[in-house]
């Protein structure tokens, strides 16, 4: 199984599911915000929605 790599489909869909009905959203995640930001546009997405907060560990 290949590792997660910041664009777990049901896990963004579900982030901007729950942030659109006015849940308070984290998004947890342990690769670099800059290198998601900057290749993967559902993590963009989600990373700049400031609904969300955003916990890059």
């Amino acid at each position: 199984m290949p590792p997660a790599g910041g664009e777990t489909s049901s896990v963004l869909g579900t982030l901007e599911y729950a942030a659109e009905h006015g849940a308070k959203c984290f998004l947890v995640f342990n690769n670099p915000a800059d290198i998601l930001r900057a290749h993967l546009d559902r993590s963009r997405k989600a990373i700049d929605d400031p609904r969300v907060t955003v916990l890059d560990i």
